[in-house]
C-alpha cells in the first residue's frame, strides 16, 4: 500500500488538478488522453526522475559523444527526450486518431 500512495503522488497530477482522464472523457467522449513516463509504470526505476542526460547516460549514449581525448559532451534533449521517448507517445497517439478513420 505504501509503494501505492507514492505512485499515486507522483502520477496523478492532472487528477490534483481535475483534469484526469475519467473527468476529460466525460466532457469528450473522443478525447484521445495520453501519458508520458522517464521509467515506465512498473519496476525499480518508475519512481525516479527521468531527465534526458540520464537515459542517454544508462544506455551508453553519453559515452560515444564528443571527442575521443575528451570528457563527453551531452548533447541537446533533442536525443533522449524527443527521439525516444516522445516519438513514442506521438506515435500513439497518431494511431489512436488513424484507428478513428
Amino acid at each position: 500500500k505504501q509503494w501505492y500512495q507514492r505512485r499515486v503522488a507522483i502520477t496523478a497530477g492532472m487528477e490534483k488538478l481535475g483534469l484526469g482522464p475519467e473527468v476529460l472523457l466525460k466532457e469528450n467522449k473522443k478525447l484521445i488522453y495520453a501519458r508520458l513516463s522517464g521509467y515506465g509504470q512498473n519496476g525499480s526505476m518508475s519512481q525516479a526522475a527521468g531527465h534526458d542526460i540520464n537515459y542517454v547516460a544508462m544506455t551508453g549514449v553519453l559515452s560515444k559523444l564528443g571527442r575521443a581525448d575528451a570528457a563527453p559532451f551531452p548533447p541537446v534533449n533533442l536525443l533522449a527526450d524527443f527521439a525516444g521517448g516522445s516519438i513514442l507517445c506521438v506515435m500513439g497517439i497518431m494511431m489512436a486518431l488513424h484507428s478513428r478513420s
